[in-house]
């Protein structure tokens, strides 16, 4: 069985330990016949934050804030409007009855945020 990782993050105290970093790992996976994939690796700033499966995590004065990018904020927002939109002859309960499962599935996508991988607030 072959399993891959295909998106991580590695995180480090300097710019430097994440090069060196970057550079071990490239080395690691050329041995197995695999890459990094140039558009999807970067080196930022955490107090710049960046977007991770849908996540947006970021330093806001030192503490660390991971909540729903903002991309899929809006992308979930234009679909509820769509169904809505689409919907807006039926009844409220069928509305509703439609609506339901959509805002279930983003609100337990994301209900993690603000715990740790512990599952302390």
């Amino acid at each position: 069985m072959v399993r891959y990782a295909d998106d991580f993050i590695v995180s480090a105290r300097d710019k430097e330990s994440l090069e060196t970093a970057q550079n071990l790992i490239q080395a690691w996976m050329s041995k197995r016949g695999l890459e990094l994939s140039a558009e999807k690796t970067f080196i930022t700033s955490m107090e710049d934050g960046f977007d991770f499966l849908g996540f947006n995590s970021r330093h806001y004065d030192g503490k660390l804030l991971i909540k729903p990018s903002k991309k899929k904020v809006l992308t979930f927002c234009k679909r509820i409007g769509e169904e809505i939109k689409n919907l807006s002859s039926v009844e409220q309960e069928v509305l509703i009855k439609k609506l339901n499962p959509i805002l279930r599935g983003f609100a337990n996508y994301y209900k993690g945020v603000g715990r740790n991988c512990w599952g302390r607030r």
